[in-house]
C-alpha cells in the first residue's frame, strides 16, 4: 500500500511540476520558521519515501488538501494518463478499463 502510495503521489506531483520541497512548503505552511526546520520536515518525508513507509495520518489529509485530490487517487492500481486526462486503471480492472475508457471517449 505504501509502494503504491508513493508511486502515485510521485506521478500527481510530476505532472503538476511540483517538487518534493515545495509540497513540503505548503503543507507545512506556516509551521516553521527557519529553513532548518523545513529541511528536517523535508527530510522527514524523505525518508518515509526512500523506506517506502507510509506518512502519518494528518501528512496524508495534508497533502490530499493541498494538491486537491481525492484521497482515492494516492492508493489505487497503476494508472495510465491516455489523451482525454482522465486516469484508466491498467492492472486487474477490465470493467473498469472499459468504462473509464467510453467515459473519456464521449468528452
Amino acid at each position: 500500500m505504501a509502494e503504491r502510495f508513493w508511486e502515485n503521489l510521485s506521478i500527481i506531483l510530476a505532472e503538476r511540476n511540483i517538487s518534493w520541497i515545495e509540497l513540503t512548503r505548503k503543507m507545512f505552511a506556516g509551521e516553521f520558521h527557519y529553513p532548518s526546520e523545513l529541511n528536517r520536515l523535508y527530510q522527514k518525508i524523505r525518508h518515509y519515501k526512500m523506506e517506502q513507509r507510509m506518512p502519518q495520518s494528518p501528512w496524508v489529509e495534508r497533502i490530499v488538501q493541498v494538491l486537491d485530490l481525492d484521497y482515492e487517487d494516492l492508493f489505487r492500481g497503476n494508472y495510465e494518463k491516455n489523451n482525454s486526462s482522465l486516469y484508466i486503471p491498467t492492472s486487474k480492472c477490465p470493467i473498469g478499463i472499459s468504462i473509464l475508457t467510453e467515459i473519456s471517449l464521449y468528452r
